[in-house]
């Protein structure tokens, strides 16, 4: 056999086997491990949209629930209309514990002396409203009482910034607290109730427990 001939015979083998391989032969598909418990992917398209979500957050048990602590009557008859909305029959109950009144910016001062000299000193300076406290309070100078921390801040900064070491303390109170009283069967008729902008600014929180006995 010529050996020019064996050249171009193994040359055109070797390029049929090429084209073959290119075009022709796919690569078997190995199958991927997988765990115990495999994961499948969903495209968004083939992804079923629920009926209804699921509501979100702890519900409250159902039965009769307290709402409160109220110290304003007015702030009772705005919680009460609300219940009232969603389908509830509110009523009233009233006891007795700790009221916070405010943030207290004071001055401590030694006895009712130095604590009067202090505050003729404010006053040229231009504060006008502080006085001495009763001597059962501890020696106090009162420089304002505050429902809004920030007044309060500003006050507090106010009276440091001519000289005064003032504090900002908690200011509570005995005194009469109102709760309102309502039969849930349903705790989510309740959502969106609380955190709620009144006319005056200020946001209702509202604390809802189980009423006593039950």
């Amino acid at each position: 056999m010529n050996l020019r001939f064996l050249i171009v015979l193994l040359l055109v083998g070797n390029l049929a086997f090429l084209a073959w391989s290119l075009w022709i032969h796919e690569e078997p598909v190995l199958p991927q491990p997988v765990g115990e418990h495999p994961v499948r992917l969903v495209l968004a398209t083939e992804a079923a949209v629920p009926e209804a979500l699921p509501r979100q957050g702890a519900p409250l048990p159902a039965g009769c629930l307290s709402f409160g602590p109220f110290t304003d009557p007015a702030e009772v008859g705005k919680i009460s209309t609300s219940l009232e909305e969603r389908g509830l029959k509110p009523r009233q109950r009233v006891g007795e514990g700790t009221v916070w009144t405010g943030h207290r910016i004071s001055l401590p001062v030694a006895d009712r002396d130095q604590g009067l000299a202090v505050v003729r000193r404010l006053k040229q300076m231009g504060v006008t409203d502080a006085y001495v406290m009763p001597e059962e309070e501890g020696g106090l100078v009162s420089l304002g009482l505050f429902s809004e921390r920030p007044r309060a801040l500003r006050r507090l900064d106010e009276v440091r910034a001519l000289g005064f070491e003032a504090v900002i303390s908690e200011r509570e109170r005995l005194g009469a607290l109102y709760w309102v009283e309502a039969e849930v069967a349903d705790p989510f008729v309740l959502e969106g109730l609380g955190g709620e902008r009144r006319e005056d600014g200020r946001i209702l929180r509202l604390r809802v427990e189980s009423c006593p006995g039950d």
